[in-house]
């Protein structure tokens, strides 16, 4: 039975990981794409701001006013050009130093790919005249839905929060008494959430289908239901008691729940110890090398 919960709670760990992992790509992307909008749709520009104040500091009050409307429609755009073509002209050279990429070559690399982005950019401000409304709203429930799941992937690499020093104050068999009941007082309080957190999305659950579909909707993202967006919670707080109940049985049988298992202050002294034996053979090869 417990091999095929195993079995079980590892193809739910690979699901949660995947969630993670596209949560944090996703969120990434929309929100890089919603800020360089914003950058860039907008009429204002800093660098001519700058530029506009620096000049005036060496005239008469109110000449970085006067200077603004030049600067920002005939001086910072080849401004920004010629900073972003010297970023990407090293960023070619760093890269194709080992295949002695010629100056010529990287300075067209260069100039291609600013060129490629600028495109991009003017295209996606073409695209999307209003802006990625919707980009905040989506990030913070995706952060919602990454925290909740990481930490119901804690729970199955044994990287929970829990009093490891208190461990070592029991003999053997006291210790798994002591785990097993610890493991089922948390399972019984994440438990208890999950029920709260049934409640809670039912109330938007009704809300939702009260409407019939148009109300109960997160502010910001159309058509997204907030029980949708909370369903996490339940869902995370029944797969961590699960697996809580999982340890606590695995600990009554004298076995070890999750990756990672064993002793947590012993693990990380191990990993300090390697990390120790490593810096300490850099040091010994560099001593040698000066030498």
């Amino acid at each position: 039975m417990l091999a095929l919960l195993g079995r079980l709670d590892r193809a739910v760990y690979r699901a949660e990981r995947f969630v993670v992992v596209a949560g944090l790509f996703v969120m990434s992307v929309v929100v890089f794409i919603d800020v360089v909008h914003r950058t860039f749709a907008d009429p204002e520009s800093r660098v001519a701001r700058w530029l506009a104040g620096a000049a005036g500091l060496f005239g008469e009050a109110g000449l970085a006013e006067a200077l603004y409307p030049t600067m920002r429609d005939w001086v910072a755009p080849p401004f920004l050009f010629a900073f972003f073509l010297i970023l990407a002209y090293i960023g070619v050279r760093w890269r194709a130093e080992e295949s002695r990429t010629s100056r010529l070559r990287a300075w067209g690399l260069a100039l291609a790919l600013v060129v490629g982005a600028w495109v991009v950019v003017r295209g996606m401000i073409w695209l999307l005249p209003n802006g990625v409304v919707w980009a905040q709203a989506l990030a913070m429930i995706l952060t919602l839905w990454v925290g909740f799941v990481g930490a119901s992937m804690c729970t199955f690499d044994g990287r929970h929060l829990r009093v490891e020093a208190a461990d070592r104050l029991w003999s053997p068999g006291a210790r798994r008494v002591v785990t097993t009941l610890a493991n089922l007082f948390t399972a019984a309080a994440v438990l208890a959430l999950f029920a709260l957190s049934l409640s809670f999305i039912g109330g938007h659950w009704e809300s939702w289908i009260q409407t019939d579909g148009y109300g109960g909707l997160v502010d910001g993202l159309p058509g997204v239901p907030q029980w949708a967006a909370f369903g996490v919670l339940p869902l995370t707080f029944l797969i961590m008691g699960t697996r809580f109940l999982t340890a606590a049985v695995a600990a009554a049988t004298g076995r070890q729940y999750g990756r990672v298992g064993g002793d947590a202050i012993q693990a990380m002294l191990k990993e300090a110890s390697e990390g120790t034996k490593v810096l300490s053979g850099s040091r010994g090869s560099d001593e040698e090398g000066e030498s």
